[in-house]
């Protein structure tokens, strides 16, 4: 993976922004509409792991259901929770630029490079 992770289209980096250009009708409509709705429960999922305690912080099944929909999210989670090879391993699953944020331990790890 490179040392940097690409500019994103949003904060989360998860999921892509549509471009405009994107067609709005038919089967290519309903996914566009699908992605802006997943990119604004992102978004706003995201305002809310800032602001969140740190037991929701530490918590592995938030983390896991968390990152499983959008790996970018495991930055705002405890280091025990980025040490947790299940955890990290979905993120990077969703995300492979979770990687980034996880235990060193975990970066080293093959089976979740790989």
């Amino acid at each position: 993976l490179p040392k940097k992770r690409p500019a994103a289209a949003s904060s989360t980096k998860c999921p892509a922004r549509p471009s405009q250009h994107d067609d709005d009708s038919g089967l290519a409509g309903g996914v566009v509409h699908r992605a802006y709705a997943a990119l604004s429960f992102a978004e706003e999922f995201e305002k809310q792991l800032k602001l969140a305690s740190p037991d929701v912080l530490n918590d592995r099944e938030v983390a896991k259901i968390s990152v499983e929909g959008c790996g970018a999210l495991l930055e705002y989670f405890s280091e025990s929770i980025k040490g947790d090879a299940e955890v990290v391993r979905a993120a990077v699953k969703s995300y492979g630029y979770a990687l980034e944020p996880a235990s060193e331990d975990l970066q080293d790890d093959k089976e979740i490079v790989l």
